[in-house]
């Protein structure tokens, strides 16, 4: 009994001491399930709530996989490009139909062929695509075949406009640019 009273008299003590201790020294945190509650010495209470979370809506977009369309500025303006950033044109024969570029043309302007999306800035009910001749899937815009011009080496480079009278870059309406 004695040592019980022992015990219960250092408890107190030890409550005393820190109820006149610093106030910014003596800081108790509890966290429960919905609310973190801090109690200094000074007995000021704060309860802050946690974040709240939606299972609703995801909270982050899955990057786009390449290849897909966009938008890039050149010289000519806001032209439509691929995800590296090299202009598409469009062929008038074509009149937004099947591809006409085969053989030598299609090894200077190489159809842009895969499983493309719609990346930034561009309509996505304007994509669409064409099986050619060789089996490979091309992608349409407007209706479009899509291609691009071996000389444009680098992203930006319009050097395959209005060759021809027959070549042009493509704009975010899916028009010819001239």
């Amino acid at each position: 009994m004695a040592r019980s009273r022992t015990l219960l008299l250092i408890g107190v003590m030890a409550v005393t001491a820190a109820a006149c201790g610093d106030d910014t020294a003596d800081t108790t945190t509890t966290t429960g399930a919905s609310a973190t509650t801090v109690t200094t010495a000074a007995e000021t209470t704060t309860t802050v709530e946690p974040p709240t979370t939606t299972t609703d809506a995801p909270t982050t977009t899955a990057p786009l996989v390449p290849p897909y369309l966009t938008i890039g500025e050149t010289d000519l303006g806001a032209v439509l490009t691929d995800d590296t950033g090299r202009t598409l044109y469009l062929f008038t024969p074509d009149a937004q139909g099947a591809s006409t570029c085969t053989g030598g043309c299609a090894t200077t302007w190489p159809p842009f062929t895969g499983d493309v999306s719609a990346g930034p800035n561009v309509d996505a009910s304007l994509l669409g695509s064409i099986t050619r001749g060789d089996g490979t899937t091309q992608a349409t815009y407007n209706g479009w075949p899509l291609y691009h011009y071996v000389a444009d080496t680098e992203p930006g480079h319009t050097r395959g406009q209005g060759i021809g009278g027959v070549w042009w870059a493509v704009d975010a309406d899916g028009e010819a640019v001239d």
